[in-house]
């Protein structure tokens, strides 16, 4: 998706846009896995600029929507996630990640998708 070579590049603002407009296309269409895999995006956008907690708490938003579905996450497309982990896990420590990871699980996409907007304001 270009949201995610804009990430890579470092093209926040740009991604973040695509992504607002993806993820209200996916809502509208009621597609829940599109709007999980828009979720970590999100988060991969956040942890781009450094959020690792924040970034954490969305990624696992994300896990936790795509389990819902009966999906793994990280079966999507692992070169990206593996990424993304990277991104995160080189900025936040055990204990800080487990909690924030804990605390994911609770959100709904439009939630993580909320915090991420909150997060990269």
């Amino acid at each position: 998706m270009l949201a995610s070579l804009r990430i890579e590049e470092g093209r926040i603002d740009e991604a973040v846009e695509l992504l607002k407009e993806s993820h209200g296309l996916h809502v509208g269409v009621a597609d829940p896995l599109q709007s999980a895999l828009d979720v970590f995006r999100f988060a991969a956008a956040v942890a781009a600029t450094g959020k690792a907690e924040m970034a954490t708490r969305i990624f696992s938003a994300a896990d936790a929507l795509a389990n819902d579905l009966g999906l793994n996450l990280n079966s999507w497309d692992p070169p990206y996630i593996e990424f993304v982990t990277r991104m995160i896990r080189d900025r936040i420590d055990e204990r800080s990640f487990e909690k924030a990871w804990a605390q994911g699980r609770t959100l709904n996409a439009d939630e993580a998708v909320a915090l991420a907007l909150e997060s990269l304001g």
